[in-house]
């Protein structure tokens, strides 16, 4: 889970992003996430796009951002300075590949569909594809389906996790202020 200290909540950071690392490994989707480049991040490529759409870029500079084939070095460079200012994550770990996907697929259902914590205006994602402006996760599948194929040992898990993730990242607003 990826959190910004540009949004905050009662509780500290909000989660701005859930993900898994699929076949890659933790340590490769750190580097592709935090100072790779747009082709092999999606979260780098919509940040990017949500910069490019604030500044009121060209219909061309859009389209050049959304092509992974055309280099922009100055726009990466963006990208990863706003990372690594503004973005923490913490890891959870499962011995079962199924349940971190359904973990991952749930959580982002909640948290997208509910609203728990709402975006603020000024959140740079307003300005990215609109599902993710929509809602106030940088993620783009699972949006906006909360629950699916959640059963009450389901909920039960995600309760244990959400006690995991507040050991692992203390939400103190205290540190944000």
């Amino acid at each position: 889970m990826q959190f910004e200290d540009t949004e905050l909540t009662p509780e500290g950071p909000r989660i701005v992003r859930v993900a898994k690392s699929g076949e890659k490994t933790l340590a490769q989707r750190v580097r592709d996430d935090y100072g790779g480049r747009r082709k092999f991040s999606p979260l780098r490529k919509n940040i990017g796009l949500a910069f490019l759409s604030r500044a009121h870029a060209s219909a061309e500079e859009i389209k050049n951002g959304s092509n992974l084939f055309v280099p922009m070095p100055a726009w990466e460079e963006q990208v990863t300075a706003y990372m690594e200012s503004h973005f923490s994550f913490v890891c959870l770990d499962f011995d079962d590949r199924d349940e971190r996907a359904r973990a991952e697929k749930w959580l982002i259902g909640l948290l997208s569909a509910w609203l728990i914590a709402p975006p603020s205006e000024a959140w740079l994602g307003r300005h990215g594809p609109r599902v993710v402006a929509r809602s106030g996760l940088g993620n783009v599948r699972h949006v906006l389906r909360p629950g699916s194929g959640m059963d009450r040992a389901s909920l039960l898990r995600l309760r244990y996790l959400e006690g995991a993730v507040a050991a692992l990242h203390p939400l103190r607003q205290a540190d944000h202020t």
